[in-house]
C-alpha cells in the first residue's frame, strides 16, 4: 500500500456555483465496498443534487475502505487485530474535506466500527485544527493533543488553541458501533495514547450526532465507545437489533 499516494489522491476539482454536501464514508474492519458490484455501491446511488429549505446543494462523496481490507497475509491480520491503520483513514478523510470545503458547504461524516472511530476523530480534528493544515502539520497538531495544554502554531510561534478561530460546522456525524482503533490492552496503551483526542469527545461544531449500537456488540478487547454529551449538539444514541 502506497500510503503517501493515497493520502493525496483526490478527485478532480468541481465547480463552486452552489453550496454542496461533502459526504465521507469510513467503513469497518476488513470491509471494502468498492469490491462489490456496481449495483451495490450505495455511495454512487446518492443523488447529485439535494434541495433543502429552498436551497439546491450539490454533492460530492468519498468512500474509504475499512482497516486491513486491502492488505494481505500477516500485514492484513495485524491491521485488523490492532487497528493501527486508522490514522491513515483519519488523514485521508480530513484531506479530502480540506480540499473541497468552502464556507456554506455541509460536511457529513459516516462510519462503521473502527470507521466510526475514525469519523469521530475527523470531526474533532476539524474543530481543533480547522481545515487549513496539510498532512504533516495535521499529524503534528494531532500528536500535540496528548499534552495537557493544546497549542496551535502561527507565524509568531504558538498560541493557545481556539482563540480567534471560527469553528467549521459538521452537519451530521452518523456512526454505527464505534469501537476503539486499537486493542484495549496494556502493551498497546502507548499507541492508543498517540491518537491523542479523548475517544468520547463530541465537539460543539457537530450539529447532529447519531449513534446506532447493536444489542449484541460486546467484544471486550474493543469496547463500544459512547459519546460524551455537550450543550449544543443534538445527540441520539440508540440500541438496534441486527442480524
Amino acid at each position: 500500500m502506497d500510503a503517501d499516494k493515497e493520502w493525496t489522491e483526490l478527485p478532480n476539482e468541481m465547480g463552486q456555483e452552489s453550496p454542496k454536501y461533502i459526504m465521507v464514508f469510513c467503513d469497518g474492519t476488513g470491509k471494502d465496498g468498492e469490491s462489490l458490484s456496481q449495483e451495490d455501491k450505495f455511495v454512487e446511488q446518492l443523488p447529485e443534487r439535494v434541495e433543502v429549505e429552498g436551497v439546491t446543494f450539490g454533492r460530492i462523496a468519498h468512500y474509504i475502505p475499512g482497516v486491513g481490507s486491502r492488505l494481505q497475509g500477516t500485514a492484513g491480520l495485524l491491521a485488523k487485530l490492532h487497528g493501527m491503520a486508522t490514522v491513515h483513514t483519519v488523514v485521508t478523510a480530513y484531506l479530502y474535506i480540506a480540499a473541497y470545503y468552502r464556507p456554506g458547504d455541509r460536511i457529513c461524516l459516516f462510519g462503521y466500527s473502527r470507521g466510526a472511530f475514525a469519523a469521530r476523530k475527523v470531526a474533532s480534528l476539524i474543530f481543533h485544527c480547522g481545515l487549513s493544515v496539510g498532512r504533516d502539520q495535521l499529524l503534528k497538531q494531532w500528536a500535540r493533543r496528548e499534552k495537557p495544554v493544546c497549542w496551535i502554531e502561527n507565524q509568531d510561534g504558538f498560541k493557545l488553541e481556539g482563540k480567534g478561530q471560527q469553528s467549521i460546522p459538521i452537519k451530521y456525524l452518523c456512526v454505527w458501533d464505534t469501537v476503539c482503533a486499537v486493542r484495549d490492552l496494556p502493551h498497546v496503551a502507548p499507541v492508543k495514547e498517540m491518537l491523542g483526542i479523548r475517544e468520547e469527545e463530541l465537539t460543539p461544531n457537530v450539529e447532529h450526532a447519531l449513534h446506532a449500537l447493536a444489542f449484541h456488540e460486546n467484544r471486550k478487547p474493543f469496547g463500544v465507545t459512547l459519546f460524551e454529551e455537550n450543550a449544543t449538539t443534538h445527540l441520539e444514541e440508540v440500541r438496534i437489533l441486527t442480524s
